[in-house]
Parts: structure tokens; sequence; C-alpha cells
């Protein structure tokens, strides 16, 4: 198979890119391990709620862009109300006046829709699911690339190659021949994935029942197994959600085992809204660790903060070979966030292009 450009990733930087470079008149090919698209967006198919990323902000307006372009709506985060505080002990104040993430800003329908309106304009022969680049060969003239799915090895010969994986992904799955120079392999190791190692929880209620008694949906606990809870619930309210970051390490929570966890996030629930979260209509937990191809061993460690995104100088000379990084954490100023995949994408196509037109003038 040959190819302008191979996208190796296809999530929301993979897919983005894509759109520009084919927007440019260039033959894209996408290559993507999950059966899915989107990588770390997910949303259920019912209502759309999110079970990977759920907002963005104002004043990011490569989104904001993005979605009016997709014919897509933003709203407002829900947070009118009392934010819940659990100590320690499990005792529970709901009387705390500030809200958690009071400008942050979702899509209906879920930022599923975002990958759905990115993908209706790929011709369906320009995407390969179930397909992991295995090796990448520097050729004279472009790259080589070996991607496998299921039993069968596909061959690919690409101007250039875009991978838009997490890089401790891409390091750990990919083979480069000749090898990246040293500093460069220890670079993609190093980056933290962004939620890598996180796990969410969304619980499913027939209403937003939460808002009758005055509370926003929002959480902070010290007790958990939910550190922090925030409210879910489509704009329109037609049902009621409650999402929360597990705060036990990916470690025990492989150990304590997925029933017992969604045990506890019942019971807790339970305690802090009453007992009308009892009767919840669906509980799934989406455990990000555990995602073959969003986390290594390397993410099981927790963030102990935003990490310092950005571009490795060490990559710079690959780029420029046509050999280019582009996923959310190689943007240095939103690193992590929706608007850092677009940015990274952004920029690792526009190096693409510079490379491809240089060389259709030599």
């Amino acid at each position: 198979m040959r190819t302008d450009v191979l996208i190796i990733g296809a999530g929301l930087s993979g897919l983005a890119a894509g759109r520009r470079l084919r927007d440019n008149g260039f033959d894209v090919v996408l290559a993507e391990a999950r059966a899915r698209l989107g990588g770390r967006i997910l949303s259920t198919e019912a209502a759309g709620l999110d079970l990977g990323p759920a907002w963005f902000w104002p004043g990011q307006d490569r989104i904001a862009t993005l979605v009016s372009e997709l014919g897509l709506r933003a709203f407002k985060q829900y947070s009118q109300g009392a934010t819940v505080f659990e100590d320690r002990g499990g005792a529970v104040r709901r009387d705390l006046t500030f809200a958690l993430n009071g400008d942050a800003l979702r899509v209906e329908g879920g930022l599923g829709r975002l990958i759905e309106g990115l993908a209706a304009a790929v011709p369906n022969d320009s995407v390969l699911l179930q397909t992991v680049a295995t090796r990448i060969d520097g050729l004279d003239n472009g790259w080589r690339v070996e991607l496998q799915r299921g039993d069968a090895m596909i061959e690919v010969f690409a101007q250039a190659v875009v991978i838009a994986t997490p890089p401790r992904v891409a390091a750990r799955d990919i083979r480069f021949t000749p090898a990246l120079p040293t500093d460069a392999s220890a670079a993609i190791q190093r980056i933290p994935t962004w939620m890598a190692g996180h796990a969410k929880a969304l619980a499913v209620f027939a209403r937003p029942f939460w808002r009758d008694a005055g509370l926003s949906g929002d959480v902070i606990s010290h007790r958990g197994p939910l550190v922090q809870i925030h409210d879910a619930s489509p704009a329109d309210g037609r049902v009621g959600a409650l999402f929360g970051f597990v705060g036990v390490d990916p470690s025990d929570r492989s150990r304590i085992g997925e029933a017992a966890l969604s045990a506890g996030v019942r019971r807790q629930l339970a305690s802090l809204f009453g007992e009308e979260a009892a009767s919840l209509a669906e509980l799934r937990l989406m455990d990000w660790s555990q995602e073959r191809f969003t986390a290594t061993d390397k993410d099981f460690t927790p963030l102990s903060g935003h990490p310092t995104y950005g571009m490795p100088s060490s990559l710079e000379g690959l780029a420029r070979d046509g050999l280019v990084f582009a996923s959310t954490e190689v943007d240095r100023e939103h690193g992590g966030l929706l608007e850092g995949a677009l940015a990274s994408a952004e920029r690792g196509a526009d190096l693409v292009l510079q490379r491809l037109k240089t060389s259709a003038s030599a």
C-alpha cells in the first residue's frame, strides 16, 4: 500500500491532522489499533455521556471552532447550587457555595460527536481499524511501516508518518529502524500520558434529582472511592448523570476488582446524595490504565499535577525528515487537553505539508 501520509492513531489528534492534510490535497491513511475511532474520547451511545474527557474552556479557540464547523453546540457545565464535601471520616457537608468547574463547556451529545463529525469526511478505505503499527523503517525517499492486523501484516510506504498516539505507547509498540537517536528515544518514554492512570465512574439516573435539593452535583471527597464528582447530565436534563474520578491507584484497583469498586461507588453516592441515588439505572467504570493503547506500565504511577508538556527538541529533526509526533502531550500551551490535541494536530500536519511541498519542488 502506498500513500502520501500514514497517520498512526485515529483519536482527535489523528483525525484532525488527517483532515488538514486531505484539505490540502494529499492522500492519507489512518491506522487505528482499537476497533473504534476516538482514542481517549469515548461517549455512551444512548445519551452521549463521556467516559473520557468531557470539558473544554472559554478561550480555547480551536475546539470551539471545530464544534461550530461540525454543526454541534456547546453548553455550560451545570454548576448551580451547593458543592458537597466529604471528610476522611465520612462526615458530609452540603453547604459549600463555590463551583469546581463552573466555566467548563461540554458538547451536546458528548465529545464522541466530534469524532463522528471528523470521521464522516474520511473515505472508508482510508481507515484501518484493529491495526497496530509495529515497525517503521526510514528510507531514502520516505518511510516503510509494518502494520499488524490480526495474523496479517500490512506494508505501507509513505512520504511522511504522523504518530498521533501517546508517545510512550509508540515507544513500547514500534521498532524504529534505524533506531531513534538516544535522546529522542529517552524523551518519548519520559512523556507521561495524560489521564492514562485514571479511572472514571459514570452513574445514570432517571432524572437529575440532586438539583431539586439545591445541589450542583459537585463533590470533593477525602474518603472515596470517588475523590471528585460532577453533574454529567445531558443539556436537556432528560436523564440524570454523575461522573467521578476514582481516587484508588491503578494497582489497587486491579487488586480490589471492578465488582467491589462498583459497590463502593454505589454506597458513596447514596451517602452523599441520599436514598434516591441508590436507584441508579446504570453504573459504568472506565479504567483507562487497563486500555493497552492508552497506558503503559510507566503510567501506573499517578501524576502529582499537570505535567509540563511540549515537543522535545530531540524530536524536531525527525519531524524535518517526515516523522512527526502529534498527540496532545507534545503541545506546550495546552498539553493534555482537547485543545492541545488539536494544536498538535495542526502543528504536525503543517510540518508534514512543509516536507511534502519541499519534496515536490525538489
